[in-house]
């Protein structure tokens, strides 16, 4: 095939690639991916459920003014604008007006199957003849007292209050610390109106919520001036953190990329004189990210946005393969063009590849699907960026070279340089020494971090808002809850009412402050019947309190209705009654969504319980373990246990992926000290990174341990190309040239990253500068030292 046709095949696969990621193209943002470590799969499962719950997607906004009424109207504006919004799936200001009707409806007729959580216990002292009396004189005051209008409403068919008391624990449930004011939700300090907005997507979906956030910051603003400045607005919403998350790493990754792609394209004008060869050394990277991405999507049918990012910065690797042929092609008069070029560096090219491939490989086979994804992402990446590399790339470099270039004059240097140390190998041998130095001092003190907060932390003024409006509004937190995991719903809610049974004895015993529940709204079947089997059971129950209402002053006749009441047995209350209600905005944040497709711990219901004030945190599991499908779960100590088993995995996989390596290289050379030359540099400059960081008071997070693995792959390649170049006997200056260019475009392009503001990116960017940088310096020392008389200098 001639070099056209083959550049023409090459780029109609490239385009099918394309086009086949682009039609099944599916992102998601699931952290959970990375944290799901063999045996754990329920509490990643969970997780991600929890992630897309109602209760993550809610936003709470309290709008403080100097006078209520103000405030009250500005929530209202602020409501009326958000319903209109197509990212917001309901906003809640006030009960429904149709709620007192609704409550009447589903709760009226079960009254008395939801008496008692223990109504063997509790109920039947409720109903002797000296508890009658006591509802009997209850109901005398209650229709004197302030709730008069609603008692009187139902005193003929329920005299004993089940309703009112159901109503009182509902109202508790569904807005603990939140009174009404006109019939709209308002602080219990009566200055802030409160306002409920739940978005239709998950909450760390920042492409939809950023613009949500920002219509709503401007339309308040609006408000604010129109009022005279007076006005103040709060919110509690995860929305808001993962937006201001996403945006300054945007920024970053914009601003940082601006600055590379200028110090790049100048790089190559200056060396190349072509702006061009940008593009045809970039080709590579593009084939190797899509044949990466292609890989991910046909195994998984989408992508995890962090698979993208460390992935990609794998596969960035790649970039040695067309710089090191360009260099060769620009500098050598033997390679009359880049075919000739291609076949001088091939072998370093194939071998480089092959040693990625298998460190990256190593990846694949962790237990982690996270750390998995992002080894078969390198893996393919590698591959494609090799067959490009080899296919086309030759065929797109110009027929002619510029002479007396500056790549010459600094291909001279360097030739001159390594020269001199191979003459002068007690000077070489400084850098290693200088290297084992620096691991001897640094590395026995290395210590790990699993803070995942540390990886981006948040604005404290936005944590403080945010524990303002919780603490004024829910009285509860999202991050500690319990979750009662059954078949179906009466499964799961006859394991929920054990949950609350259990978790009011905490309270009674102060080892828990507070807890909300489903279990207020709504119990098992089995334990509706209960209630009203003892109701039942109770000796001329009907009769005996009507006499005791007579004894009150009460007219018997009227509570005929209460008499034909104990003979009805309705169905009991169901849990869908009750979420397609107008209730349904308080009970579904207790629901986690189901998703039958998934797998078995996604199917079942899942019913949550949420904490507050856990402080025997030992005795809540233990009394949990007594209750089948009963879940502690706290997402924080989640995320850091997940995280340390996965930084754990991911120093394993490095260290297999390193002895992986060192075998391949050992089967192709056959020699210890060509071995020791592709190798050492890269283990020498890994470490020394790592010692750096700790010299310099830093601990080692899951970032740093991808730059380090970065860091091999780069540092190999570039051994591998200085013993190729040994091996043939070749002049060093081009493969010199190569590596400084490498290692310089690594830098421009991943080593910026140590100038962002996010800690994450620049853990990254300056561990990778670092180790392209020693990778460089320690492998010409290497091979000085390591050079065998019988093939002349390396720089001959």
């Amino acid at each position: 095939m001639t070099g056209r046709g083959r550049v023409a095949a090459t780029a109609v696969g490239l385009v099918l690639v394309a086009g086949f990621c682009a039609v099944r193209f599916e992102a998601t943002t699931d952290i959970t991916d990375f944290l799901d470590a063999p045996g754990s799969a329920m509490e990643g499962a969970l997780s991600r459920r929890l992630s897309r719950s109602e209760a993550t997607r809610t936003m709470v906004l309290s709008v403080a003014a100097p006078d209520l009424a103000l405030a009250l109207e500005t929530s209202a504006q602020l409501a009326a604008s958000l319903r209109r919004d197509p990212v917001v799936a309901w906003v809640s200001s006030g009960p429904d007006p149709d709620l007192p009707q609704t409550l009447e409806t589903l709760y009226f007729e079960h009254r008395y199957q939801l008496l008692s959580s223990d109504p063997e216990t509790s109920l039947p002292p409720r109903f002797d003849d000296r508890g009658l009396s006591e509802a009997a004189a209850a109901l005398k005051r209650a229709l004197a007292g302030p709730l008069a209008p609603l008692v009187r409403g139902v005193a003929a068919a329920d005299p004993l209050l089940a309703f009112p008391g159901l109503l009182r624990r509902l109202q508790r449930a569904s807005s603990p610390a939140l009174a009404l004011r006109d019939g709209r939700f308002v602080s219990p300090d009566g200055g802030s109106a409160i306002v409920f907005v739940g978005t239709a997507y998950p909450a760390l979906d920042s492409e939809h919520h950023a613009p949500l956030l920002a219509r709503l910051e401007q339309d308040f603003a609006a408000l604010d001036a129109a009022a005279g400045g007076v006005l103040e607005l709060e919110m509690s919403a995860v929305q808001r953190f993962a937006v201001r998350a996403a945006t300054a790493m945007r920024a970053d990754v914009t601003r940082i990329g601006i600055l590379s792609a200028i110090g790049i394209a100048v790089l190559f004008v200056v060396v190349f004189r072509s702006v061009r060869l940008i593009g045809v050394a970039s080709l590579p990277l593009v084939a190797g990210l899509l044949c990466g991405l292609a890989a991910c999507l046909l195994v998984y049918g989408r992508i995890n946005a962090l698979t993208l990012a460390f992935g990609g910065a794998l596969v960035g690797v790649v970039i040695d393969y067309p710089i090191h042929l360009l260099a060769h092609w620009l500098l050598e008069d033997d390679t009359p063009d880049a075919s000739g070029a291609l076949r001088r560096v091939w072998p370093g090219i194939r071998l480089g590849a092959a040693t990625s491939f298998v460190g990256f490989a190593a990846l694949a086979a962790a237990g982690f699907p996270g750390i998995r994804e992002i080894g078969i992402f390198a893996g393919a990446g590698i591959a494609g960026a090799v067959v490009v590399t080899a296919s086309a790339l030759p065929f797109l470099v110009p027929a002619r070279r510029a002479s007396g270039t500056t790549a010459e004059r600094v291909a001279g240097a360097l030739s001159s340089g390594i020269a001199w140390l191979t003459r002068h190998r007690a000077a070489a041998a400084a850098v290693p020494a200088v290297a084992l130095l620096v691991c001897a001092l640094g590395l026995p003190g290395l210590r790990f971090t699993d803070d995942v907060k540390a990886l981006s932390p948040v604005d404290p003024e936005l944590v403080a808002e945010e524990g303002r409006v919780r603490d004024r509004v829910l009285g509860t937190e999202t991050s500690q809850v319990v979750i009662a995991l059954g078949r179906d719903d009466e499964d799961a809610l006859a394991r929920n009412d054990r949950v609350a049974g259990l978790l009011a004895e905490l309270v009674a015993e102060g080892a828990l402050e507070e807890f909300r529940s489903l279990h207020d709204f709504v119990w098992s079947a089995a334990l509706q019947r209960r209630n009203e089997d003892v109701v039942r059971s109770q000796p001329d129950l009907g009769p005996r309190f009507v006499a005791a209402l007579a004894r009150e002053g009460f007219k018997p006749g009227a509570f005929e209705p209460f008499l034909a009441s104990l003979d009805a047995r309705p169905p009991p209350l169901r849990l869908d009654d009750l979420t397609g209600s107008a209730l349904g905005h308080w009970i579904r944040p207790f629901v986690l969504p189901r998703d039958t497709r998934e797998g078995p711990v996604e199917s079942r219901v899942a019913l949550v319980t949420l904490l507050r004030g856990v402080s025997d945190p030992a005795r809540l599991a233990a009394g949990l373990s007594q209750i089948d499908g009963a879940v502690f779960f706290d997402q924080l100590a989640l995320l850091e246990a997940g995280y340390r088993s996965l930084r754990r995995a991911a120093g394993i996989m490095i260290g297999l992926g390193i002895v992986a390596v060192l075998l391949l290289l050992w089967l192709h050379y056959r020699s210890l000290s060509d071995t020791a030359v592709a190798l050492v540099p890269a283990l020498l400059a890994a470490g020394t990174t790592a010692a750096l960081i700790s010299l310099g008071g830093g601990a080692l997070n899951l970032v740093h341990l991808f730059g380090l693995l970065l860091i091999l792959g780069m540092g190999v390649d570039y051994g591998v190309f200085l013993a190729e170049t040994a091996r043939q006997g070749e002049s060093v200056g081009a493969t010199a040239l190569g590596l400084v260019l490498s290692c310089t475009t690594s830098v421009l392009g991943l080593g910026l990253l140590a100038l962002s503001s996010n800690p994450g990116l620049r853990a990254l960017g300056a561990t990778t500068a670092i180790g392209v940088i020693s990778s460089l310096l320690l492998g010409p020392a290497v091979l000085a030292i390591l050079s065998r008389p019988d093939r002349g200098s390396p720089a001959a």
